[in-house]
């Protein structure tokens, strides 16, 4: 096999894998919900792991239980990897699996594991040998065509879902000082400002502090309020993640995904 059918299975896979995320999401919540880190329609954790499979796999197919034990290893591998990396990146636990028997640090566990293991022991004898042939009856130019469409995709789509997480981490530290600061105020004046911070009415508030303390937290409650402004991207990263963890500011992402919720209740209800 060539570089050029690796990169084709990588993009069939990665589809196929936001696909099976998008009809989980569907069956689980009884909605469409644009599941996986990107925002396009391809999930490349499954397509590594199973082009990882199909090289590393490959000369254990004559034994299936061989196949499905090494399978399952080098796929479990692949999440915990790729698990670990995107929380040290970006100080967020997107999955987790705590509350599963036998997880390692919330990234994998063991009955998933062995899910994955019996979906790649199909893949790998049924599945992948009518993937090859449907590759190579793709006249080559056009599969080329197709793969660097992939690729180009894959980088912009990338870079853009990078850019926003960045943001959301800013956002979370603004809304995590703001909620410091009139946490200090509400210790002056006896009085829990940071939540009334949703009340469209602070008069009762504002009568019992001067001018500056005033001021002061009009502003901060327009930040926060500016803070909280949907955006399509962050928004839709916290619906394919509602399991999603900050490492650094949890509590202010709980509060963005229960504004999440509440938009996903209004829009029911219309």
């Amino acid at each position: 096999m060539t570089i050029y059918h690796y990169l084709c299975y990588a993009l069939i896979y990665s589809f196929l894998g936001w696909c099976t995320e998008v009809a989980y999401a569907a069956i689980k919540e009884k909605r469409f919900v644009n599941r996986g880190f990107l925002n396009g329609p391809i999930c490349p954790i499954y397509g590594v792991g199973v082009v990882l499979a199909i090289i590393l796999c490959q000369p254990f197919t004559e034994t299936t239980l061989l196949l499905f034990f090494v399978s399952m290893t080098v796929v479990t591998l692949s999440e915990l990897v790729a698990g670990f990396l995107m929380d040290k990146l970006f100080h967020h636990k997107w999955w987790d699996y705590s509350n599963t028997p036998f997880n390692i640090g919330g990234y994998v566990c063991l009955p998933f594991s062995l899910i994955w293991g019996v979906v790649c022991v199909f893949i790998l004898k049924v599945f992948q040998p009518l993937v090859e042939r449907f590759v190579n009856f793709v006249p080559r130019t056009l599969g080329m065509i197709l793969v660097i469409l992939f690729l180009l995709t894959l980088v912009v789509d990338t870079t853009v879902t990078t850019v926003a997480t960045m943001n959301l981490n800013k956002q979370l530290e603004s809304m995590q000082r703001i909620a410091s600061e009139l946490h200090q105020l509400s210790d002056k004046i006896g009085i829990n400002i940071y939540s009334a911070m949703d009340s469209t009415n602070l008069a009762e508030i504002y009568e019992k502090v001067t001018d500056d303390q005033q001021e002061r937290i009009k502003e901060l409650a327009a930040k926060y309020k500016d803070l909280l402004k949907g955006n399509i991207i962050r928004d839709r990263l916290l619906r394919a993640f509602p399991k999603m963890e900050s490492r650094r500011d949890h509590e202010m992402l709980e509060t963005l995904k229960e504004r999440v919720r509440k938009i996903k209740t209004n829009s029911k209800k219309k």
